[in-house]
């Protein structure tokens, strides 16, 4: 079982800074923006640090392995940052992504499933999205309460 959540949270979080992709041109003008502008209501949460599943009415199963995917992609992403595949950081997100697996695995529908096979078919999918699954993989560690 995973020590704390907190050292994985702010792990994402650096993952999810640098995976942002903006420069410090693009941030001071965001501040010059933030600045002469107010913000439309809900726009807090929409920028907010952890994402949402997609579909809100996914079954435990899909939400098992759609965080065990995001999970999986931002270890990948981050393990260059760090000291690489043997990172403690990257072995605590392994961690995670490994029990959402077992999750998967245990879900009410999973029968005849191929849990490894749904996962790295969500991650072909959606390894594009860096930026988004970080955020995912930040709301699935914060479900781990």
């Amino acid at each position: 079982m995973l020590p704390s959540r907190l050292p994985i949270i702010l792990a994402l979080g650096s993952l999810l800074f640098a995976c942002s992709g903006a420069d410090d041109a693009d941030r001071q003008a965001a501040v010059a923006r933030e600045s002469e502008a107010v913000d439309p209501p809900g726009v807090a949460q929409a920028l907010s640090l952890a994402g949402q599943f997609e579909e809100e009415e996914m079954t435990n199963y899909d939400r098992a392995i759609a965080c065990a995917a995001a999970l999986r992609i931002s270890a990948r992403s981050l393990a260059p940052m760090t000291s690489g595949e043997t990172s403690r950081e990257v072995q605590m997100i392994g961690s995670a992504a490994n029990l959402f697996a077992k999750r998967a695995q245990s879900a009410e529908g999973s029968a005849g499933k191929n849990v490894s096979d749904d996962i790295e078919a969500r991650i072909a999918e959606k390894q594009g999205d860096r930026t988004g699954q970080a955020q995912l993989a930040i709301t699935c560690a914060n479900s781990l309460g």
